[in-house]
């Protein structure tokens, strides 16, 4: 069994990471302090494919699966972890639907 990340998952990890360093490594330690999120963090992951990322793309996912979306929560979280399980939320509950 081969557990090697294929080349789109690699980019995509990459890309959380780079997003995450850019977007809000700066304020992290003040939204933690202060107890704040700011939307705009959020609304600029979905702009980027980074939220609902496991939602299929006929329905306007990123298709990238439960894998992709778990790459994509881990490494938002290794630059702060309440932003990164914000963002990871904000899909909860859309399978349901």
């Amino acid at each position: 069994m081969d557990f090697e990340l294929t080349d789109e998952l690699k980019m995509l990890k990459e890309m959380a990471y780079k997003f995450a360093q850019a977007e809000f490594s700066g304020i992290s330690h003040e939204c933690d302090k202060e107890e704040k999120y700011t939307p705009e963090i959020r609304k600029k992951a979905a702009e980027n494919g980074l939220v609902g990322a496991w939602i299929p793309e006929e329905y306007g996912g990123a298709g990238a699966g439960f894998l992709g979306n778990s790459i994509i929560t881990e490494e938002l979280s290794k630059v702060d972890m309440g932003i990164g399980l914000n963002v990871a939320a904000a899909t909860f509950g859309c399978e349901a639907i």
